[in-house]
This record gives structure tokens, sequence and C-alpha cells, in this order.
């Protein structure tokens, strides 16, 4: 068998041979050591390729979760808008009756009465009528406050869903980059 001479070495040169095969092993290990540094970057590109995916799924999600009550929001704002222009309806006409009620002199509204029972039963009446006109003042008023009060919250949640519009975009613009 024939050995032919290895770079730097002779053929017979053992030492010389030894030291190459030394050089080569460390060599060997040393790039070992690469592809295992190379296989974890891919392994934590791929994971953070993963993540990011993850991320807009969770993005989106919340996205969805939050159009649907912004929806949700409609609806009740629609509802309160409908009660109170309902309760608005009302409240005109009571002021109206309450104006003409208030504008009889108590002694005319005796007077005009079929005897002391027919004059406390209008009498009763007027109290009765002012008494539901104060109800539906403070039902509008609550109406009125509670329809601010979605109106916010629905621009809140809009608001909202803007930032998680603009943070999907940019992870998808990450994830673009990662597998570019």
């Amino acid at each position: 068998m024939h050995i032919s001479a290895i770079e730097g070495c002779s053929a017979h040169d053992a030492q010389c041979i030894t030291q190459k095969i030394s050089e080569y092993e460390q060599e060997i290990k040393k790039l070992q050591g690469q592809q295992k540094t190379l296989s974890s970057t891919i392994a934590y590109l791929n994971n953070k390729t993963k993540l990011t995916e993850i991320e807009m799924k969770k993005t989106q999600l919340e996205i969805d979760a939050l159009e649907a009550q912004i929806a949700d929001l409609d609806t009740r704002i629609g509802g309160l808008e409908l009660s109170l222009q309902r309760l608005t309806d009302i409240l005109l006409e009571r002021v109206q009756q309450n104006y003409k009620l208030q504008t009889q002199d108590p002694f005319l509204l005796l007077l005009t009465s079929n005897g002391i029972s027919d004059f406390l039963h209008k009498y009763r009446y007027i109290q009765l009528s002012q008494t539901y006109t104060q109800r539906v003042m403070q039902d509008a008023e609550s109406q009125k406050v509670a329809y601010g009060e979605e109106k916010i919250a629905r621009e809140k949640k809009q608001k909202e869903v803007e930032a998680l519009r603009k943070k999907l975009e940019q992870q998808r613009i990450s994830l673009q980059q990662q597998q570019a």
C-alpha cells in the first residue's frame, strides 16, 4: 500500500501526520459546532416565525372580539336613540299637558267639578300627571347619560381596533422579513 504525501508532511513522517490528524479532528469539531449553531439558528428562526404567526392570530382574535363588541354597542346605541326619542316625545306631550293643567285655577277647577269627589279625582290626576312627567324627565336624563357612555365606549373600542390593526400590520411586516 502506497501512502502519498499529506499537505506539508512527507508520506513517512508519522509525527507530522498525527499532527495533521489532530488539526483535522479539531476542524471537524469546530465545523460540527458551527453546524449545531446553524441548526440552532434555523430552529430559532422557525420558532420566531411561528411565534409571530401565533401573535398575529391572537391580535386578529382581539380585533374580532372588539368588532363584535362595537357591533353590540351600535345595537345598544340604536336602541337608546329610539328610547331617548320616544321619551323626548312623551316628555314634550307631558309638558304641554302639565302646562294646560297648571294654568287652571284650582278655584275654577272646584267650580267646574261635579262635586267634591270629581274635584279630588281631577286634583289627584294633576298630581299623578306631574309625578309621571318627573319620572319621564328622569328616565330621559338617564337614557341621555347611558347614550353618552355607550358612544364613548364605542369610540374607545374603535381606537383599540385601529391600534390592533396597526399592530397586526407590523406583525405581518415582521413575518415577511423573517421569511425573506
